[in-house]
């Protein structure tokens, strides 16, 4: 298997680590595949009828936006600039059936919230249970 990196050696023990073109090439295509999904799916919520977003520019890492019928342009480049909020959530028990289960004396304990779930393991139904995390946001 290739390497995804180049690697030099600096001083005292340091090493400086490079991406390979081919390797950040792929990435930045990705992205901005996953970036015209994200805004398509922006847009819909804007419910425009026949809205037109593509890939432009000499490297295809432009995208196009054109939404026929929008009055409130600032709205609009809102919704599709807005950017989105990771949480994690550690997971200290569950998965429990209940949230009563996870309760200490009836309450959720202190900086700890109580997340539902789904099941769906092979042979099994799917339904609700329920997990007690921390909370953490990046």
């Amino acid at each position: 298997m290739q390497a995804n990196f180049d690697r030099s050696a600096g001083s005292n023990g340091a090493y400086t680590f490079t991406m390979r073109g081919p390797i950040q090439v792929n990435l930045r295509e990705e992205a901005v595949v996953q970036a015209r999904q994200t805004i398509e799916r922006r847009v819909n919520e804007l419910g425009v009828t026949e809205p037109q977003i593509a890939q432009q520019g000499t490297n295809g890492d432009e995208i196009l936006v054109q939404l026929p019928g929008v009055s409130d342009v600032e709205k609009a480049k809102g919704i599709i600039q807005s950017t989105g909020t990771l949480e994690l959530k550690i997971v200290e028990q569950g998965p429990s059936p209940t949230r009563e289960a996870l309760m200490q004396n009836g309450q959720v304990p202190p900086g700890m919230e109580i997340v539902p779930g789904v099941t769906n393991g092979p042979g099994e139904p799917a339904g609700t249970v329920y997990y007690l995390c921390g909370r953490s946001r990046l």
